[in-house]
């Protein structure tokens, strides 16, 4: 099948576009993009909001959402170039040498943003602290730590009483795609891949920061009230001592900004670790677009007028002072990625920071994948079982 494209020559005055896909067979969760072209060209250093980078494509893309449902779907907006005069879209499955056939059959671009529903304009029209509180459809399978008062926590866990686990793992969640249509319902990241560690209890975190705004993708465990990640860590921590799993046998793994959240949360709970992979470092200087995200539908108030009263929430390097421990880090990344000169000079500061240290420090970089990107499942489970080498 030939690969789908669309090219869209734009009217004047148009600074958004929005990417709509018919959908023909399953997707799985990254294993395909919607590669961006522009014409003029676009240099790799441009941010473009909504949009990556990929050194190894050589284009800005962004994620096709996983879903199992036929039909059209639309990704998030993304802000055009200025001088943009057309916008080329390809579906292309990922990573390279992945399946063969990309999973849609037809693209169409939309100048500017898809109609919003009357119900989504009314939750993103409540007053700023009324509560969004999730009513997930399988409620069923979640259960809820209510330590953080008008925030509840929802999680996943496996149940393995009995069978002689001996560590726990926790999943620190990812971003949510951008065009996920249900967003009153908590989601946990990866807990499909509990199966991995057949010999450890798995406990699977939703971020309850998303509860207070449907128009977040990603919240970074911040909040203007509350210690989130110090919340999941003492959840963590009650679960291992119900379990008789001692702290050096609890890992926390996330990606990206759960990445993020798996150093912060393990450096709450001495003698833990965490397995990050291209985690980000210092959240203020990620993507403009997820801060101002933050800042209009989470805390309301200027990222720095919040750093000044909370650093730790916004830094590692400030969560580590703040927890006055070092986690054991397993830290992955690659040549291509981002922000890899930050990751690299946080592990340097950690070990030098003369804070005391739980564990081992470990910089693991990869050419398996490039740029903003993580391992397979078959990667994860190795990082995250195995011990200091």
């Amino acid at each position: 099948m030939p690969i789908p494209i669309h090219r869209r020559r734009l009217a004047a005055g148009v600074s958004t576009v929005t990417a709509r896909f018919r959908v023909i067979r399953t997707i799985a969760e990254k294993s395909a993009i919607a590669a961006f072209g522009f014409d003029p060209p676009v240099d790799p250093s441009a941010l473009i909001p909504g949009l990556t980078w990929s050194p190894s494509a050589g284009t800005f893309y962004q994620y096709l959402p996983a879903t199992e449902e036929e039909g059209w779907m639309a990704i998030r907006p993304v802000t055009l170039p200025q001088g943009a005069r057309s916008v080329t879209v390809r579906v292309l499955p990922w990573p390279a040498g992945g399946e063969p056939d990309a999973p849609v059959g037809a693209i169409d671009i939309v100048e500017g943003g898809l109609p919003q529903a009357a119900s989504e304009r009314s939750a993103d029209e409540r007053e700023p602290g009324e509560a969004r509180h999730w009513t997930p459809s399988n409620q069923a399978e979640f259960e809820v730590d209510r330590s953080l008062e008008g925030l509840p926590i929802y999680y996943r866990e496996t149940d393995r009483g009995g069978l002689g686990v001996d560590a726990l793992t926790v999943l620190m969640p990812a971003a949510l795609g951008g065009a996920r249509s249900d967003r009153t319902a908590a989601i946990v990241s990866r807990f499909s891949w509990a199966h991995l560690w057949p010999e450890s209890a798995v406990l699977a975190i939703a971020d309850p920061c998303l509860q207070e705004s449907s128009k977040l993708n990603g919240a970074w465990f911040i909040h203007s009230r509350h210690d989130v990640l110090a919340a999941i860590a003492a959840l963590a921590a009650r679960k291992a001592e119900q379990l008789r799993v001692p702290a050096d046998r609890i890992t926390f793994y996330g990606s990206s900004l759960g990445g993020f959240g798996a150093i912060a949360a393990a450096s709450a709970l001495p003698g833990s670790r965490a397995v990050a992979e291209v985690p980000q470092i210092y959240f203020r200087n990620w993507m403009a677009s997820s801060v101002r995200d933050v800042e209009r539908h989470l805390l309301r108030m200027p990222i720095a007028d919040f750093h000044a009263r909370h650093p730790e929430r916004l830094s590692l390097p400030d969560r580590l002072i703040h927890s006055g421990n070092v986690p054991s880090i397993r830290l992955i990344t690659n040549p291509g990625e981002l922000r890899l000169d930050e990751q690299l000079e946080f592990l340097e500061w950690a070990r030098t920071a003369g804070l005391p240290i739980s564990g081992p420090i470990e910089l693991f970089s990869t050419d398996r994948v490039s740029g903003h990107q993580v391992l397979d499942r078959s990667a994860v489970r190795w990082l995250v079982s195995s011990q200091s080498l």
